[in-house]
């Protein structure tokens, strides 16, 4: 076999080369943690274990030279009744995902954030890169210490437009900027390729980014994109709003965006003879004739399978993109002292089964809109607006998403029949009620704003019944309501 498995209790060490009947050694660039799956034949009398192989202990996978390949903590253990065993065994990091607590972190950079949480929970460092950006503030609630990181740096990304991916070596933490790799193992025809194949898509493709910052989201703001991609593919334009940041301070930030954001998805999936050197996140330069991959790839996935042969293969998911985990950062909900408007602040209530949810023009109508159909009403306002309950009810949703921003779905049954009523893009953070809560007609339930897919502030209300779907097929018009 071309690697060794050593197995650790306390000081002592066991080697279960001679009883492994395959090993499987996987990564992945949107996990935590790298795993070793390792099969065991056990027993040599069919009747008792040859060792004693115990979940928490600590594992480790050699090369057959002593250069170590992995070290991790065995989580879980199958053992059968003729003696085949298979031992799951994960690295450190894995250690993030077992974690949840709550932290603030004020004024840190996200290098700091990880080594404060390496610190804390008990997980050792090894090198960690400066991540140079000074994050403001992070409130982080009931989240795994994994999920922390993740937001620390891709806030890092959104401001600086770097990439720092985690890693684990010899059972030490490490954080590294990604960058271009000079080095990259060639995989081609008749060499060491086996099977290959591959599929593209622009699903996830934008060829054009507008920014909005402090000018406000009704200014011009900065705008980028590629006409070559829009003449090919269509417009697919991303919209963001960075409210402390210049026009000036945007510009670079766009195109970093543009830059990542305008490329065709090509995943391809090939099977060759085994490098240890290729791991996820590395590149990889791949040449295969039928399916037409050709070029440079970054490996997103890596199974390396060992067996007792000698033989080696390993089996790659590679993109032209880096696939890695992102979480934006959600400040939490803080509490709100007043929770119902002063008169005037809110519209009249006309007495109908639902009352208007702001005040404002209507600067939208329910029906075709575009090439398309537009499920609610818009009312614009500008200043402070505060949004209310149309009726009675409870919040079944109070949440983010990237189209409606700031949102709220209510439930109300009103002679008889169910409704459910949507409030969008409202203030980022002015959210008041939490999901389960009863609301009261005419209570405040947030700010009107702009987050999500919105160019301007407003409120988009919609009317369901009995519910709302993705589909909106429950819509009805909301002006034959209020």
């Amino acid at each position: 076999m071309s690697v060794k498995v050593a197995y650790y209790v306390g000081s002592q060490i066991y080697y279960l080369t001679p009883l492994v009947t395959g090993v499987t050694w996987s990564g992945d660039t949107t996990t935590a943690s790298r795993t070793c799956q390792i099969s065991l034949n056990n027993t040599t009398d069919g009747y008792t274990r040859e060792v004693n192989v115990e979940v928490g202990r600590d594992v480790r996978l050699l090369k057959s030279s002593g250069e170590e390949l992995f070290r991790g903590v065995i989580f879980e253990s199958e053992i059968t009744s003729d003696g085949a065993q298979r031992i799951t065994a994960r690295d450190y990091n894995h250690y993030l995902v077992k974690n949840t607590d709550s932290q603030v972190f004020k004024k840190k950079k996200a290098s700091e954030i990880v080594r404060y949480i390496c610190s804390a929970y008990g997980i050792k460092a090894g090198q960690i890169e400066d991540t140079d950006y000074v994050i403001p503030k992070l409130i982080l609630r009931d989240k795994t210490i994994y999920d922390m990181i993740i937001i620390a740096l891709t806030e890092t990304r959104k401001k600086t437009g770097k990439i720092f991916l985690l890693g684990n070596e010899k059972g030490l933490l490490t954080l590294r900027e990604r960058k271009n790799q000079v080095k990259r193992l060639v995989i081609q025809d008749s060499a060491n390729l086996i099977t290959a194949s591959q599929t593209e898509s622009i699903e996830d493709l934008r060829n054009s980014v507008r920014y909005t910052g402090k000018s406000g989201d009704d200014a011009a703001g900065v705008s980028v994109a590629d006409k070559t991609s829009i003449s090919r593919y269509g417009l697919m334009r991303e919209k963001k709003t960075e409210s402390e940041l210049t026009d000036a301070q945007l510009k670079p930030i766009a195109q970093a965006l543009l830059n990542e954001l305008n490329k065709v998805s090509t995943e391809s999936t090939v099977e060759a003879i085994g490098d240890t050197s290729v791991r996820a996140g590395n590149m990889v330069q791949i040449t295969e004739q039928m399916s037409g991959i050709r070029g440079g790839f970054v490996v997103i996935t890596d199974d390396h399978t060992f067996e007792p042969s000698g033989k080696h293969t390993m089996r790659l998911k590679v993109s032209k993109t880096l696939q890695f985990t992102e979480i934006e950062y959600e400040p939490p909900e803080e509490p709100k002292p007043q929770t119902t408007a002063s008169v005037g602040d809110i519209p009249a209530d006309g007495g109908g089964a639902f009352m208007r949810p702001a005040s404002g023009n209507i600067s939208s109508n329910y029906g075709k809109r575009g090439g398309g159909m537009h499920y609610g009403i818009d009312i614009a306002a500008k200043g402070k607006v505060p949004i209310v309950a149309a009726a009675n009810g409870t919040v079944t949703r109070s949440y983010y998403s990237s189209s409606y921003g700031e949102a709220v779905i209510l439930r109300h049954t009103i002679g008889g029949r169910t409704y459910e009523t949507l409030y969008a893009h409202m203030r980022k953070g002015s959210r008041t009620v939490k999901t389960g809560a009863s609301v009261k007609r005419g209570q405040i339930l947030g700010y009107m704003g702009t987050t999500g897919d919105s160019d301007g502030q407003h409120l988009h209300f919609e009317i369901h019944s009995p519910t709302w779907n993705s589909a909106k097929s429950n819509a009805l018009n909301p002006a034959s309501y209020i």
